[in-house]
């Protein structure tokens, strides 16, 4: 029988059903290698650009870091004018146990411990260098500084400093400083804020320096400017703003404003400036000395002091004031009148001075000459005679007697004539002649006087001492009341007498709980004093100093002579000795040694031959030619609810306030097999603000 099935024959693939198929999958074989391939290159280049960012990282973070335990000031760069492309400066390290920065114990600034120095090889490829001088030589001046700088980017290092790469392939690197401002905006009102505002390459002579206001703070409800002090100069001795030439002025004017004694010289430099834009100019010169408030001196018998009469500070020789007040002495500040009958008595008082063991130092002031002040009861006159003064025999005792014979003292009459006796009308006072008995805080004094023989002419102002009764000092007064069998002696004989009358014989001495009549004592000024001024340090190898000048008003019969000194020594130990040098009384150009680092002036005034007048010293200049270099711009300024923000130039020139780093770097990466290379590059771009001060 015959099947319905249809009948099949056996047979294999045909030799282009094979190739096609080992042809389709060679193709996928190769298509998987090259996005192997390339996913592997896209790695590569994955990982040479996160490379090349964690450098760019790097050098960055190691410039920062390095950056911020220096000062700003201390920067220097290369070349002379921006864009820099190199830069050098100075770190100190915190104390690993007080975790503080090392300090001079006599200037009180950091002591610097490197030289850091970032600087461009010149090599194929460049190579970005930090170079360290360790330690560093504290001793150069600015412009030995710059001279290192400029010698390492010209060398690409140096055989006393270890240098190393940062890293290579250098594409773009460049300094550029920011641009300072200040904002003057604060709550509360009128305060003082000392700040840095930026730097700029100064040059020595005059420049323009121009405060303009840019904007205010959204809370503030004006845009004054307020200065107190200005540091401008390479040396940076700061200047009085308020004594600044000020040149130009828009919108305002400014003003010499008096402020509280928080202010430098008791005033600053105002500019109430009403809208955005309004600016004022002052000329500085680099470098000059100005001193006006005459801060650190070492002062001998004279004064720095603020007068208001001539809305100065000025130096002045000590004395013309008040040393000695009987409500000092004794605590009393309400004197009374006497209920004992006194007359006929001989009255001595100790005035007590430094020296004393225990209740002294009540002679506050010095001077030449001295004059007693007595004062008469609320209700009766006081009858007095025979005053005598002179020094105590022992300024360390409380013994009542004079160091040698004392001197005879008169009085002043309402008709102006001197006389030995007088009577004082009640509630009046009677001043002395000038005494020529020189007056000084350590030694002792003593006053003797008699009160007149008469009941209704013996009454003396009286104070009461508290302080002796109070802490139990030895009190400061002795009376003799005389009996009648005393004949051979008399009131007067026992006024002069230099004993202390504790051995005296047929009188009744007694030491008494209160002062009677003396009520102040005043003292001329001293013959001469001198000022010595601190030491400026003009920051330079070889100053060729100029002038010094002074402002001063020297009466008829006074003296002002000025010394001027130089070295190289900070303290000034290898400079002359003030008593191997000339005064001069008139100014005069090249004071000093020229080529010293540091320089200091002394000023020497001398009253009138009655000493009832002293010179007045005003202020004294000094200048030098400053330095060319990088001046650290800032100073003491005024916050307040009404001022605005201001920005400085100074010649035209912008400040700048930081430091802005941008950096690009590169890495040549092959491609495929051949010598064929692709570029890649990272930058980065970062403002840094080192965090000393130096100061």
């Amino acid at each position: 029988m015959k099947s319905n099935h249809p009948t099949h024959t056996a047979q294999g693939f045909t030799l282009v059903e094979v190739v096609g198929a080992m042809f389709l999958l060679l193709l996928a074989i190769s298509l998987a290698l090259f996005g192997y391939v390339g996913t592997l290159r896209k790695a590569s280049d994955l990982d040479h650009q996160a490379e090349l960012d964690m450098d760019v990282k790097m050098a960055i973070e190691s410039l920062k870091n390095d950056l911020r335990l220096s000062s700003m000031d201390y920067v220097f760069f290369y070349p002379a004018t921006p864009p820099y492309e190199a830069l050098s400066f100075p770190i100190a390290y915190p104390d690993s146990t007080t975790g503080m920065l090392p300090r001079d114990p006599t200037t009180k600034r950091i002591i610097w411990s490197d030289t850091i120095i970032y600087h461009i090889r010149d090599s194929t490829p460049h190579q970005l260098v930090r170079t360290v001088f360790s330690p560093r030589n504290n001793a150069l001046t600015d412009e030995q500084i710059q001279a290192q700088l400029d010698s390492v980017v010209a060398n690409g290092g140096d055989n006393n400093a270890s240098s190393r790469v940062i890293f290579n392939n250098l594409l773009h690197w460049q300094l550029d400083p920011r641009r300072g401002q200040f904002n003057g905006y604060s709550l509360v009102e009128t305060l003082k804020k000392n700040a840095f505002i930026g730097y700029v390459l100064l040059d020595s002579g005059d420049h323009t320096f121009q405060f303009e206001v840019t904007e205010k703070d959204t809370n503030s409800t004006g845009f004054a400017i307020g200065i107190d002090m200005l540091s401008v100069t390479s040396s940076s001795l700061p200047l009085e703003a308020e004594d600044l030439e000020v040149t130009q002025q828009s919108s305002a004017a400014t003003a010499r404003e008096e402020m509280d004694h928080t202010w430098s010289g008791n005033h600053q430099l105002i500019f109430p400036a009403s809208q955005k834009g309004a600016s004022f100019t002052v000329k500085v010169n680099n470098d000059r000395w100005v001193e006006t408030n005459f801060p650190r001196g070492i002062q001998d018998d004279v004064v720095v002091r603020y007068d208001t009469d001539l809305d100065d500070i000025i130096i002045r020789l000590k004395g013309n004031e008040i040393a000695w007040k009987a409500e000092d002495q004794t605590g009393d500040a309400s004197p009374s009148d006497p209920s004992t009958n006194y007359s006929g008595t001989a009255v001595r008082i100790l005035l007590k001075g430094d020296n004393l063991p225990v209740g002294g130092g009540f002679i506050t002031s010095k001077g030449a000459r001295c004059r007693l002040v007595f004062r008469a009861s609320e209700t009766k006159p006081f009858g007095i005679s025979n005053v005598r003064f002179g020094v105590a025999s022992d300024p360390e005792s409380y013994t009542m007697a004079y160091l040698s014979n004392s001197v005879p003292v008169r009085l002043i009459n309402p008709a102006n004539n001197l006389v030995y006796s007088l009577q004082i009308p009640a509630a009046k006072t009677a001043t002395t002649e000038w005494i020529d008995v020189p007056i000084t805080p350590t030694n002792n004094y003593l006053v003797t006087y008699t009160i007149d023989n008469s009941t209704g002419h013996d009454a003396p102002r009286l104070w009461a001492d508290h302080y002796g009764s109070t802490y139990s000092w030895p009190f400061a007064t002795k009376i003799a009341f005389f009996d009648t069998a005393i004949a051979a002696h008399t009131a007067a004989e026992y006024a002069a007498s230099p004993y202390d009358w504790s051995d005296a014989t047929g009188i009744n001495v007694h030491s008494v709980n209160f002062l009677p009549g003396l009520e102040r004592v005043r003292v001329s000024y001293v013959e001469k004093g001198t000022f010595t001024s601190r030491i400026a340090d003009t920051g330079m190898l070889a100053p060729q100093y100029n002038d010094i000048d002074w402002t001063a008003t020297v009466p008829t019969g006074c003296n002002l002579k000025f010394k001027v000194r130089a070295g190289n020594q900070y303290n000034l130990s290898d400079a002359s000795a003030w008593t191997n040098l000339t005064a001069f009384t008139t100014p005069r150009g090249n004071p000093a040694p020229l080529g010293k680092r540091y320089i200091q002036f002394q000023a020497e005034l001398e009253s009138s031959a009655n000493h009832l007048q002293s010179p007045d010293l005003h202020d004294v200049t000094m200048d030098w030619p400053g330095d060319t270099r990088l001046v650290n711009i800032g100073g003491d300024f005024t916050t307040g609810p009404d001022h605005g923000v201001f920005e400085v130039s100074v010649d035209g020139e912008k400040l700048q306030s930081a430091l802005v780093v941008d950096l690009e770097i590169y890495k040549d990466v092959r491609v495929g097999k051949g010598n064929e290379t692709r570029r890649i590059s990272s930058s980065q771009k970062v403002e840094i603000n080192p965090r000393n001060t130096g100061k």
